[in-house]
């Protein structure tokens, strides 16, 4: 037996209006720190310094274990698999901030910002235009029309107006919330002229939530999902629309009945707003977007700490604020056979990061561990 078509209706309204609900407890719990999070690069070399201490404890454990340090696994200078395998004395790779394999500077988080606000100044603009040019290309309505017209281009120029001034004057995670409270309040107030269905109204409630979690999770994914909700709620409207003229053109029932004071230009208001908001906030949310991926480049993508090590002898080095490597592992192995652990020593602390002596440094950073010399000797009369 076919369902009723108005209880089915009434079922989808339901489900809708559920989705609203989830949508706006989402945009409470997680909008606040999302929007309001300025990422920051991280400070290098205190993740050099963490990095080295964690992997000079992991060798020291090994030590204390097996009386010795790990051997070498290569000659030049890689991570033991001793030190991760049968026992992981280290939890994860320890990776260098100062690696070749990153860039030594991040963006400037602010141009990124500028420029973003720049490119929805310029849509908004040519949004004007566009509507300026039908305007002036179609067919003149009579008096009604004229006035409709100069409400909905005062209503434009206003929120650009207000737009241009926001950005200018706020910084970046005011202007975020700005914007998602600006399309929830332009949302709602099409929803309450009537002008915006229930579904498109959830369209953009997803967008919103969209935006919001792809900057929580740092996954662009979302982001891109987020801008497809926005097209999918900008074209349910645009046949909402049309099919509004249509029936306003038969003369039939519809919602353009509702009349509260200045409708002419709330509406028009509300349209701007919605669509001036929703795509600020899509443009700043993939701005910061893109740094915080940067950052995590900085983090993830480093080549892992340098490692020289020998059963008496290991030295662990970060390349320091100049990117390069400062001494090679082939030398030092060849300085340890020739000459000893304290010739090894001073080649490695010729370039030393020294954060007393007054200087910017270029040198490594750097950790080094010699046995103690009775483990040495006990260690070579075993047979």
């Amino acid at each position: 037996m076919t369902e009723p078509a108005s209880s089915l209706e009434a079922r989808l309204a339901f489900a809708k209006s559920i989705g609203l609900i989830l949508c706006a407890v989402a945009l409470i719990w997680a909008a606040p720190a999302s929007l309001l999070f300025e990422p920051a690069a991280p400070d290098q070399r205190a993740s050099a310094n963490r990095a080295l201490r964690s992997l000079w404890f992991a060798v020291l454990h090994y030590q204390v274990d097996y009386g010795t340090f790990p051997p070498a696994c290569a000659p030049d200078g890689g991570l033991p698999a001793s030190l991760t395998t049968p026992i992981a004395y280290v939890a994860s790779v320890c990776r260098d901030p100062y690696s070749t394999a990153v860039p030594a500077a991040l963006p400037a988080q602010e141009a990124s910002n500028r420029a973003a606000s720049r490119r929805v100044t310029f849509a908004l603009c040519a949004l004007f235009a566009a509507r300026l040019a039908l305007m002036a290309l179609g067919p003149a309505r009579g008096r009604t029309a004229g006035w409709r017209a100069v409400a909905e281009l005062l209503a434009g120029g206003l929120v650009l107006a207000a737009w241009a001034a926001a950005a200018r004057a706020l910084q970046p995670p005011a202007l975020r919330m700005s914007a998602l409270g600006a399309l929830t309040l332009g949302a709602l107030g099409l929803f309450g002229l009537r002008l915006l269905t229930q579904g498109a109204l959830l369209l953009l409630a997803l967008c919103a939530c969209g935006a919001v979690f792809a900057l929580m999770t740092a996954r662009g994914i979302l982001l891109w999902a987020a801008a497809g909700a926005f097209a999918m709620a900008v074209l349910r409207t645009a046949l909402f629309y049309w099919t509004l003229h249509v029936m306003k053109a038969k003369r039939l029932p519809g919602p353009w009945e509702l009349r509260v004071p200045g409708w002419r230009f709330l509406f028009p208001s509300c349209l701007w707003l919605t669509a001036a908001s929703s795509m600020a906030l899509l443009a700043l949310a993939g701005s910061q977007l893109s740094q915080t991926q940067a950052i995590r480049a900085l983090e993830y993508g480093a080549a892992p700490i340098a490692c020289a090590m020998r059963p008496d002898f290991f030295a662990l080095s970060s390349n320091g604020p100049d990117f390069q490597p400062d001494w090679r592992a082939v030398v030092l192995f060849q300085i340890l056979d020739e000459k000893g652990p304290e010739s090894a020593g001073q080649y490695l602390t010729q370039n030393l990061y020294d954060p007393t002596n007054g200087v910017v440094s270029r040198g490594d950073i750097l950790l080094f561990e010699t046995l103690p010399q009775a483990e040495r000797k006990s260690q070579d009369a075993q047979p």
